[in-house]
């Protein structure tokens, strides 16, 4: 195994500084093109960075494409993520390109070898459309969701919650039960508190999808400030406590007075709810591609549109229609066939 490179390491939490501060990039997006820069030294067999010749990247986009496997599922890159690697690569050797000591060693064109051809290029970027759950099969989740225990009660109400807003789980695991006002029915995400994308605070209202997913969300407010004497401050959904058990080891024995510190349980509760009624396992963010489908299907006027797609967050409706109520092929031919 080769030894580590400490003055390619240097240049690497450079880099990392310049994406947090400079680019305002968030955590997890620094850790992914990180990640990419690690597995292209990787393959380069950890050589310094100013030796990059072009050859090398050649070498390594040809790798990506043909060899290289998700380390996951152990199947080959799919050519969006191939893509999102080598965009991360080039950006950095842009960066260091302008580095005082690599410039003469690192022009800018050289890093245009990272670019993918035109054909692939255009097939990484077209997305299919995103699998969705209906408002009725949310429902019907929910319905069946056990709810005698506290912690049932939670995820019941969590994902009733995820479905009326879209809220994103990074918000959603991180809102106090000040955050929802239940007499106007809407949520605040307070930026200052709540972990929204892009820091971005906003009012959301809740969705017209059904008054019974409305009454769960209240009633587990009211279970919270009723039954748990909870204050305004805590977590609109705290993690679970667990105790140690004589002769049983550690065990889930009921609800903490805390919020999770990440999106993981959340996130697993949310897929297992679909999974144990024999669906396909939606994660969180299905929840914002169903809101804008159903908003789709009702064949809302303009101006309810575009309130229905501020309300996701987005501040242009192009974006709700181009990215989360994209239409498949038979969708499309169906559509035509009813005109």
């Amino acid at each position: 195994m080769a030894k580590t490179n400490m003055e390619n390491a240097r240049l690497k939490k450079r880099h990392a500084d310049y994406l947090t501060h400079a680019k305002r990039l968030c955590d997890t997006s620094v850790d992914q093109a990180l990640a990419a820069v690690n597995r292209f030294e990787t393959f380069n067999k950890r050589r310094p960075f100013k030796t990059f010749r072009i050859e090398q990247a050649k070498a390594f986009k040809t790798f990506l494409m043909e060899k290289a496997v998700n380390e996951r599922t152990g199947k080959p890159l799919s050519l969006s993520t191939t893509r999102g690697i080598l965009k991360a690569v080039k950006g950095f050797f842009l960066w260091l390109a302008d580095q005082q000591g690599y410039r003469a060693a690192i022009s800018y064109s050289d890093c245009d070898y990272f670019n993918l051809g035109r054909k692939e290029d255009a097939q990484a970027q077209r997305s299919k459309p995103k699998e969705h759950p209906s408002v009725a099969q949310v429902i019907d989740v929910l319905d069946q969701m056990p709810r005698d225990t506290d912690i049932q009660k939670r995820n019941r109400a969590m994902i009733a919650l995820a479905a009326l807003t879209g809220i994103r789980i990074s918000a959603l695991i991180s809102l106090r039960l000040k955050h929802v006002n239940v007499a106007q029915g809407y949520v605040f995400q307070d930026a200052r508190e709540v972990d929204t994308k892009f820091a971005k605070t906003m009012h959301t209202a809740f969705f017209p999808i059904g008054d019974g997913i409305r009454d769960i969300v209240l009633d587990w407010i009211d279970f919270l400030k009723t039954e748990r004497l909870a204050g305004p401050t805590e977590p609109l959904f705290p993690k679970s406590r667990t105790e140690a058990v004589p002769g049983r080891g550690f065990q889930t024995v009921g609800l903490d007075r805390q919020a999770w510190s990440s999106d993981g349980p959340a996130r697993e509760i949310i897929k297992k709810a679909f999974a144990d009624v024999g669906l396909h396992a939606f994660g969180p963010h299905s929840f914002r591609h169903m809101l804008a489908h159903h908003a789709v299907e009702l064949n809302l006027p303009a101006q309810q549109m575009l309130a229905w797609s501020r309300n996701l967050g987005h501040d242009n409706l192009a974006t709700t229609l181009s990215c989360y109520a994209k239409t498949d092929a038979q969708r499309t031919a169906d559509i035509l066939r009813e005109i």
